[in-house]
């Protein structure tokens, strides 16, 4: 089966609201559970087989590094020319000022 292919807009964002979630779903992956597994730790060699082949990209303008909160910045993994970012009538437009908006 292809990888999951997951991204992550790049606007600002606190970065627990990121973090977390990332961590988590990377901890499940194939790239994570086959080292546990190669290093003989107990049971992860039985979860392998069922562990997520996950593709993280984070996705922005430009390659230029994204400052977050807490001093933390992120490098985007793809640019895009464009981001469609759909919402509610009343979107703060503010939040993606990094994006061209169409």
């Amino acid at each position: 089966m292809a990888p999951l292919q997951f991204g992550i807009l790049m606007i600002p964002y606190q970065m627990i609201d990121v973090a977390g979630p990332l961590d988590v779903l990377s901890s499940s992956s194939k790239a994570i559970i086959s080292g546990f597994a190669k290093a003989g730790f107990p049971g992860y060699a039985e979860v392998l087989e069922k562990a997520v082949d996950i593709e993280f990209h984070h996705i922005n303008e430009s390659m230029d590094p994204v400052q977050m909160t807490a001093g933390f910045k992120v490098l985007s993994t793809i640019s895009l020319s464009v981001v469609l970012t759909p919402g509610p009538f009343n979107f703060p437009l503010a939040l993606v000022s990094s994006c061209k908006l169409m």
